[in-house]
C-alpha cells in the first residue's frame, strides 16, 4: 500500500485536516490534545522519545516536549519531513500550529501570552534532535538509533497496511524499538475504510478498541489504557479516534 502515498500531498493533508486560520477547536482536537497531555504528564521524565510515521504535524509532541529529553520524528515521505523541518528552522511558509500550542499552554494551567507561547515552541525546536526516516514495512525501521523510552505511532500503522497479519507485523517492527521499561503511545482512527486529501482517497485498515489491545497484549505489553471518541459525521471514512497507552514488559 506504500506506493499510493506518492500520491500523498503535504500541504494539501494540512489543508485538510487543520485549518490555519480557524481558531475553533473541534471535539477531536480537544480529545487528542488532552490525551497527549494527559499521558506525557503522568508518565514521569524520560530521555529518548521516537515519533513513528507523524507525517507532516507537529501538534502530537507538543506536550511530549515538557516530558522527554530528546525527539526523534520519523516518517516515510520526505515531503513529510520538510514540511515539519521548515516549522523547526521557522520558515516564512511553515504551517501554523499556533492555536494548538495555545491549548497546550491551557491544558498545562498556564496563561496564554505571546511570552509563553514563543517559551513553548523554544521547548519543542529544543527537544527535536533529529528528523529520519522510517518504514514501518521493515524489521528494522529506522536504522541504527538505538532503543527509546517512548515510542509514539500515531494515524501510521492502520494507513499503511490492508491485511491483520501485515498490521501485527508492522507493530511488532514498530515496538522492537523500545527499551526496557518502555511506553507505547498510539492513536488510531476507529473502524476506518478510508480518509481523503483533497480528491485522493486513501484506503485504511479498519481496528476497533478490541482489535487494538489485542494486539497489544499479544506483543507482550500491560497496563494497556485506551480512550476513544466517536465522531458523526457520514462523510468521513471512519467512526471515530483511540488512544492508547502500553507498558512493554521485559
Amino acid at each position: 500500500m506504500k506506493g499510493i502515498y506518492t500520491k500523498f500531498s503535504a500541504k494539501g493533508y494540512l489543508q485538510e485536516y487543520f485549518m490555519e486560520n480557524e481558531y475553533d477547536y473541534d471535539d477531536e482536537s480537544k480529545f487528542l490534545l488532552q490525551f497527549f497531555h494527559d499521558t506525557y504528564s503522568m508518565m514521569g521524565p524520560r530521555k529518548r522519545l521516537l515519533e513513528v510515521g507523524g507525517g507532516p504535524i507537529i501538534y502530537s509532541i507538543i506536550s511530549a516536549s515538557s516530558a522527554v529529553d530528546e525527539i526523534f520524528f520519523s516518517d516515510y515521505l520526505e515531503e513529510n519531513l520538510g514540511e515539519v523541518r521548515k516549522w523547526l528552522q521557522k520558515k516564512d511558509d511553515a504551517f501554523n500550529w499556533d492555536k494548538y500550542f495555545e491549548l497546550v499552554l491551557r491544558l498545562e494551567k498556564k496563561e496564554v501570552t505571546l511570552a509563553a507561547l514563543e517559551s513553548c515552541k523554544e521547548r519543542l525546536r529544543r527537544k527535536v534532535k533529529k528528523l529520519v526516516r522510517c518504514d514501518i514495512l521493515n524489521s528494522n525501521p529506522i536504522g541504527d538509533s538505538g532503543k527509546f523510552d517512548v515510542v509514539a505511532s500515531n494515524f501510521c500503522v492502520e494507513g499503511v497496511v490492508s491485511t491483520a497479519d501485515d498490521f501485527r507485523q508492522s507493530l511488532g517492527n514498530i515496538v522492537s524499538l523500545l527499551g526496557k521499561d518502555g511506553l507505547l503511545v498510539m492513536t488510531l482512527l476507529k473502524n476506518g475504510t478510508s480518509y481523503k486529501v483533497r480528491d485522493q482517497l486513501f484506503s485504511v485498515f479498519p481496528v476497533n478498541e478490541a482489535f487494538i489491545e489485542a494486539q497489544v497484549k499479544a506483543l507482550g505489553f500491560f497496563k494497556i489504557k485506551i480512550r476513544s471518541i466517536d465522531i458523526e459525521d457520514k462523510d468521513r471514512g471512519y467512526s471515530g479516534f483511540i488512544g492508547l497507552t502500553a507498558k512493554k514488559k521485559n
